[in-house]
């Protein structure tokens, strides 16, 4: 019996970070992955809307816009992955009856999104 083994090479694509881009921010990134580039845009704590209130935690809002076209619904999942992720990360409780708004643009995509 035989064993062949094959070498697959696994280099992971440069990344780099840029912060504080976006003048109307309170906070920003352009992150890069090899080709791939996303632009991201934090505004918060604000006064959140009546109807995506909740009143004992942060309500964290994440938009998510694709190169091309309207948001399909792949899209809408890694939204859902974002806002569920900064849930998390986020201290909820310290500010309720307030809105985070995550803002996210896709510059280039080389399939690193």
């Amino acid at each position: 019996m035989t064993e062949e083994t094959t070498e697959i090479d696994c280099v992971l694509r440069p990344m780099n970070c840029e912060i504080n881009l976006l003048s109307r921010s309170d906070g920003s990134t352009m992150f890069m992955q090899g080709e791939t580039t996303i632009i991201a845009g934090v505004n918060g704590p604000i006064e959140a809307k009546s109807q995506k209130m909740a009143y004992d935690k942060v309500s964290i809002e994440v938009t998510y816009t694709p190169l091309k076209g309207p948001a399909k619904i792949d899209d809408r999942l890694i939204e859902t992955y974002i806002r569920e992720t900064c849930e998390s990360a986020i201290l909820v409780a310290f500010h309720p009856n307030t809105m985070v708004c995550i803002n996210l643009q896709e510059m280039q995509d080389s399939g690193g999104v």
